[in-house]
């Protein structure tokens, strides 16, 4: 048993390096103990010890805390990442260019995850952390949440893809819904006058915009065009019903488009492989590209012709400063949109084809 005190004794020391404990408050020594799988005599000597070397201390009312001097020393800023449980890939690359960006400003990155608006997670993260980075669930934030993201009632906040400003809330938007035009333009400039748009992410407000935008570039450029528009249910996978959708335009020969264009990187992949069965060469037969990589263009057979990611390292830097400043002195306005994302032009999209081969016909 005595091996044990110095072993909880170091993992609580690690906790409270890596910010588990943001408020610097810890649990009572029977939770300690459980969370450590020693008896509460193990946990209160390993408790004792850590009291002894400086690094707590204990209260009047016996609450557990971590010194003021020792937290400073424990790692800087404190800063949440509050997502969905469910992220997408895109949001995970995010965090890990924020987890990047933090080190320079000896500040850690803590995930918090969230199952739903009303999660006791979200106002509790609100108020523990230094910043908080949140990643939204769904279209909006009910109006009953408000009070909590108040600017004098929480830490500072940055939402990651949905426009909070008007909550004043600064908001970073790496994909502007008007980037496809230039994404669809590289088609026209490929000699494509009828584009698809093939949309079965579920139901949200970044897909509508998208399909908004690829509705007015039509009208702008005199393009032809079908929406397929088939949204899953959230938890569900699009790529599979991309790849279910387009199968079937190919066997009832509805799909006559020359080109098509993915609502995401999940569209794009599951159409390319319904063609592929059916013996369309990619970028030759069809033109494939999609809003969104996710990480994957360059690296699927045929490349895919997407735009990709922008760098976030400079809007990161912004809003860490203005996290270190306490949220005070937000520099230009709330809405951070990025001005140009880039393209990249992948094997999948090619000069349109004077005739080919209709769908399914196995050519």
């Amino acid at each position: 048993m005595a091996q044990k005190c110095p072993e909880v004794a170091q993992a609580i020391r690690e906790r409270i390096r890596r910010g588990d404990y943001p408020q610097g408050v810890l649990p009572g020594e029977r939770v300690l103990a459980t969370q450590s799988g020693v008896s509460h005599m193990t946990a209160r000597k390993a408790v004792r010890l850590l009291i002894e070397q400086g690094l707590l201390q204990r209260k009047p009312n016996g609450r557990l805390t971590v010194k003021s001097r020792m937290r400073g020393r424990a790692g800087g800023l404190q800063i949440a990442f509050l997502a969905p449980a469910h992220v997408s890939s895109n949001t995970e690359r995010f965090r890990v260019a924020l987890e990047r960006m933090a080190e320079s400003f000896r500040a850690r990155v803590r995930p918090m995850d969230f199952v739903h608006w009303d999660d006791p997670v979200i106002p509790e993260t609100l108020r523990s952390f230094d910043g908080i980075f949140l990643v939204p669930y769904g279209d909006a934030l009910p109006a009953r949440l408000q009070p909590h993201f108040r600017m004098d009632g929480h830490r500072p906040v940055v939402s990651f893809e949905l426009d909070l400003t008007a909550w004043g809330i600064p908001s970073l938007d790496l994909f502007p819904a008007t980037a496809i035009h230039r994404l669809l333009n590289h088609l026209v400039e490929l000699g494509h006058r009828q584009v698809d748009c093939l949309a079965t992410q579920p139901e949200n407000r970044m897909t509508r915009e998208r399909i908004a935008q690829w509705e007015l570039w039509r009208s702008l450029h005199g393009i032809e065009g079908r929406l397929l528009h088939q949204p899953v249910k959230p938890y569900e996978s699009a790529l599979e019903q991309a790849y279910q959708v387009m199968t079937r335009e190919c066997e009832r020969r509805t799909f006559r488009a020359t080109a098509l264009l993915g609502a995401s990187g999940a569209e794009a992949l599951g159409a390319m492989r319904a063609f592929h069965e059916r013996g369309l060469r990619i970028g030759r037969d069809v033109s494939v590209c999609a809003v969104n990589d996710e990480g994957l263009a360059r690296y699927v057979w045929p490349s895919l012709t997407s735009l990709e990611l922008p760098d976030p390292s400079p809007y990161l830097r912004i809003c860490l400063e203005w996290m270190a400043r306490g949220g005070r002195d937000w520099p230009g306005p709330l809405l951070m949109q990025v001005p140009e994302v880039p393209l990249f032009k992948g094997e999948s999209t090619g000069p349109a084809p004077g005739r080919r081969a209709r769908p399914g016909s196995g050519r």
